[in-house]
């Protein structure tokens, strides 16, 4: 009874946490958008490690040409604006740098070239969390794609669970005791007093009436901390899986841009 449950509500479209480029509600400012800031963080799998020896010396090598992020890119300046960098991590949220105001594009270069990376919309107001993944279409991240999110402590609080449904294809998703259909690049928050962990699993149809679980785990939320699940498409070497899920937390506080 419950796998068709779950097979019922995922033909049930989950209200988004905002769509791309849609802002946060506006804070009264006296007329003027207050200083906002952007962070970045990039989804996906590490490449294989590698090595080789020479002269009996083990040595790292590079990770192939695309299957990481490029490790620093920095945000296109309009008229008057200086040049914002930030170092990109897999599975890191970067440290935050200043964003415009207003509402308009948001263009991301790679230090080294002249083309642009990535081009984006920011909103009218508030903070963002830019979530990047490598393009399936070729599976470089030459070419990336992006999401852009509310961020900040109104808009994503202390005791706060992010889910973020990046891949293709719709999830179901167990949050403590309440069953989500979460379809393709669509997002949810819900918000949980804080002290109490949370379960969560998450899993696809088995193409046979069921559901096949492909992540459990037990959600930790603290006090002054927020979650982000992240449910991303494999794009590591023969995944076992062609769906993956990471789980971040994080205190909740304003950040200084450096």
């Amino acid at each position: 009874m419950i796998r068709r449950v779950f097979l019922v509500l995922l033909l049930i479209p989950a209200a988004p946490l905002a769509a791309e480029g849609e802002a946060a509600d506006p804070e009264e400012s006296g007329g003027k958008s207050p200083p906002r800031q952007v962070r970045f963080l990039p989804v996906g799998d590490m490449p294989p490690f590698r090595q080789e020896i020479r002269d009996g010396v083990r040595y790292e090598l590079d990770p192939p040409p695309g299957s990481v992020p490029p490790r620093e890119v920095f945000l296109r300046p309009g008229e008057g604006e200086d040049v914002s960098r930030v170092t990109l991590q897999l599975g890191r949220i970067s440290a935050a740098v200043s964003l415009a105001a207003g509402a308009g594009p948001l263009t991301i270069g790679r230090t080294g070239s002249s083309s642009p990376w990535l081009s984006l919309q920011r909103p009218e107001e508030g903070d963002i969390l830019v979530v990047l993944w490598r393009d399936p279409t070729g599976n470089t991240w030459d070419r990336a794609r992006g999401w852009v999110l509310p961020d900040g402590p109104t808009a994503t609080p202390s005791g706060s669970v992010n889910l973020l449904n990046l891949s293709e294809t719709a999830v179901a998703v167990v949050l403590d005791s309440e069953k989500i259909a979460l379809p393709a690049q669509r997002s949810i928050q819900r918000r949980f007093e804080p002290g109490k962990d949370r379960a969560l699993q998450v899993g696809l149809p088995d193409g046979k009436g069921g559901l096949r679980r492909f992540h459990a785990s037990s959600l930790v939320v603290n006090h002054g901390e927020r979650t982000w699940v992240l449910v991303y498409r494999a794009d590591g070497v023969a995944p076992r899986n062609p769906v993956k899920v990471s789980v971040l937390r994080e205190p909740v506080g304003a950040v200084s841009p450096p």
